[in-house]
């Protein structure tokens, strides 16, 4: 890996579960990227219904010391947990709009969000959901997978 390029990431919310599960490295993550997120991931980990599991999952989100990046589409879906630092937004940007629909069902507005930003701020945006990925990528969002990503940062 080339380390004059600062590698800049926001995760999917299902990388979380990754890192937890294969128990990677959380300073090899941080010692090799810049991390961002925003109120989706945090929204999602703190709905996980095994509190256990919940726990473990907000551990290794808090343990990553991510940068917070704020929303810029209508950000009230039932699932998202309020934020006192957010402003309120009603409209949708053309970004969120174009990005609706190119997930896995279900997760289709909290995506677009999270690939919202990742485009605004000129992120990667690591997923394990390869056809967002694909998708993503055809819409000019940076994207990979989590296993490369593993790889790249493991190679130097």
């Amino acid at each position: 890996m080339n380390t004059d390029i600062e590698l800049r990431i926001i995760f999917d919310s299902n990388v979380f579960d990754l890192i937890l599960d294969r128990n990677v490295a959380i300073d090899l993550i941080k010692r090799k990227a810049t991390l961002f997120t925003t109120n989706v991931q945090w929204s999602e980990l703190m709905n996980v219904p095994n509190e256990a599991r919940r726990t473990a999952l907000l551990n290794v989100y808090d343990s990553l010391k991510m940068t917070k990046l704020f929303l810029e589409s209508g950000i009230w879906l039932d699932a998202m947990r309020w934020d006192d630092d957010q402003i309120w937004h009603d409209n949708l940007t053309e970004d969120f709009k174009t990005l609706v629909g190119n997930s896995k069902p279900g997760n289709n507005s909290m995506d677009a969000h999270i690939g919202e930003i990742a485009k605004k701020h000129n992120l990667i945006l690591i997923t394990r959901d390869e056809s967002f990925g694909i998708r993503g990528n055809r819409l000019t969002l940076h994207t990979m997978t989590f296993d490369h990503f593993i790889q790249s940062i493991s190679d130097n």
